[in-house]
Order: C-alpha cells, then sequence, then structure tokens
C-alpha cells in the first residue's frame, strides 16, 4: 500500500509557488509517497454567512475548480469536502487504516 501525504488547501488555492505544498511534495518525493490534495468547504464558516450566494464562496468554488483541473492534468485529483473539518478529518483517516 502507497503511503498518501496530504495537502490541505486552506487560503493558498495554488499549485505555483505554494511553499506548503512544495514541502509536502519533497516529503512525497523522499517517502516514495502520494500526496492527496484536500479542500473543506467548512461549515462552521459557511454557516454564518447571512448570504448562502456570498460572492467569497462564489469565488472559492471557481478557483477549486480551476485548482481540481490541474491537478487532474498532473495526473492527481483534489478532494473536495463541505463539512466541519474535525468530522471531515475524521472521515478521511477512518478510510485510510494505519496512517
Amino acid at each position: 500500500m502507497q503511503k498518501i501525504i496530504y495537502y490541505w488547501f486552506r487560503r493558498d488555492l495554488r499549485l505555483e509557488d505554494n511553499h506548503g505544498l512544495y514541502q509536502a511534495l519533497m516529503l512525497a518525493k523522499q517517502e516514495g509517497a502520494k500526496i492527496q490534495g484536500v479542500f473543506i468547504f467548512d461549515t462552521q464558516i459557511l454557516d454564518r454567512l447571512s448570504n448562502k450566494r456570498d460572492a467569497r464562496v462564489q469565488f472559492i468554488h471557481r478557483e477549486i475548480a480551476a485548482l481540481k483541473k490541474q491537478f487532474r492534468q498532473h495526473g492527481g485529483d483534489l478532494a473536495v469536502w463541505h463539512g466541519s473539518t474535525d468530522t471531515v478529518w475524521t472521515s478521511i483517516l477512518a478510510e485510510k487504516p494505519g496512517i
């Protein structure tokens, strides 16, 4: 089973010039691991918005779609989740025993 290194995109939604992603890629290369990108639409933040069609959220949707497309062009993918971060990470890690 190939080791997986998760990279959580939170505020920096780009592949280029992303220091955290670069460090994850270097670690993956060292460990012979695969990188799995993750983005979480955090309901604890979204639920506080008075306007459910907030322009900032629409912008993030567009950026995530572009990022997912870039990942796929490089042979990877970006997992996009919706929920509280604690619940999402519990689900992700439960699917991958031994991590």
